[in-house]
Parts: structure tokens; sequence; C-alpha cells
């Protein structure tokens, strides 16, 4: 058995598991359709990036939240065998805004679903273990209003990926945006 990352060291995975997602997105090897195939990707580039399968859970539960609640897009950490659940040294939440596929509705529930589901299961997670919950947002959905993506635009007055950084920055969780910048590259931004 393996030794389990620390939790710097699985952030330090999860980064250079991003920067080459935004690579591969910006290379066109890689055009998720899905939320899943994002999940998929950081899954087999976290093992890239030396985590050992025996530590790396996709859809999981980890330890000291109740059965029955919320699970988790990709943790890293250690198995709990009575449970069935992990303690984790990483937590991690996805969402996606598609450039294609999704319409207005979707994006809008989409965007909600960050600060109403998956910030209050990342805040439940937080105070079991703390600093090392994540939300990742992969958000293709450029258009000439929205030059970074979704986030870039507006929902009751305020820009929205400021609105999420204010609200994750609160609750001590990290947050990436993968967006593109002004040459239209996919990049990473850290937003909390």
């Amino acid at each position: 058995m393996t030794k389990v990352p620390t939790t710097s060291e699985a952030y330090a995975m999860l980064e250079q598991s991003l920067s080459g997602m935004c690579a591969d997105l910006n290379s066109n090897q890689f055009r998720p359709l899905l939320e899943s195939d994002v999940g998929c990707y950081l899954y087999y580039r976290m093992l890239e990036n030396k985590c050992a399968l025996e530590h790396l859970y996709s859809e999981t539960r980890i330890n000291g939240i109740r059965k029955g609640n919320r699970r988790f897009d990709l943790v890293v950490g250690h198995s709990e065998t009575n449970d069935a659940t992990v303690v984790p040294s990483l937590v991690v939440q996805i969402k996606c805004f598609q450039k294609r596929g999704q319409t207005i509705q979707q994006f809008h529930r989409r965007y909600h679903q960050i600060y109403e589901e998956d910030l209050p299961s990342l805040e439940q997670a937080y105070h079991c273990f703390a600093d090392c919950e994540v939300e990742v947002v992969l958000d293709q959905a450029q258009t000439s209003t929205h030059v970074h993506g979704y986030l870039d635009g507006i929902t009751a007055n305020e820009v929205r990926h400021e609105y999420l950084c204010k609200r994750f920055t609160s609750s001590s969780i990290k947050m990436y945006w993968i967006c593109a910048d002004d040459t239209g590259k996919m990049t990473t931004k850290v937003l909390a």
C-alpha cells in the first residue's frame, strides 16, 4: 500500500491535471460533451500525475458525512472499509458549461447548482476535513458578450464569477475557473 497524498500534494496533482486539461482543450485533443467526461479526464490525469489508484475515488461518499448525502465527483484519500467511505486529502466537485448542447436555461440551472448544491456539500465536508475542498468549473460557453465564458455574465446585477468568488471565499473553499483568456485560449483562474 502506498502513502496517501497529503492535501498539498493532492492539490499539486490537481493543478497539474488542470494545466494538462487546458493544454488538451487548446489543442482540441479533449472535447468534453458532459460533466462526466471532465471527471473521467481528471481521474486519468491524477493517475498520470502519480496519484496511486488505491487513493483515487469517483462519485463517492466521504467519512463523517451522513449516508444518503451527496457523493463527491473526485476524492483523493484512503478508504474506510467499515462504512464504505473515504477519509479525504482532497474533495472535488465539478461543474461544466459546454460550448454546445446546452440552453441558456441549463446554464442558469448549473450556475445555481454551484452555490445551492455543490457549495453546501463542500461546506459540510469542510466541517469534517478543513482545507481540502475545491470546486472546478469548466466554462467553455464563450460568446461575444461573455468573452471568458458564462460566468463572465451578470445575474441579479452581479458578475457571476465575482459572486461565486465571494461565496466560496467566505466559506474558505477553493474554486478553479477554467475559462478562455483574452486570446481565446483556455486557462485556469483561481477564484477563491
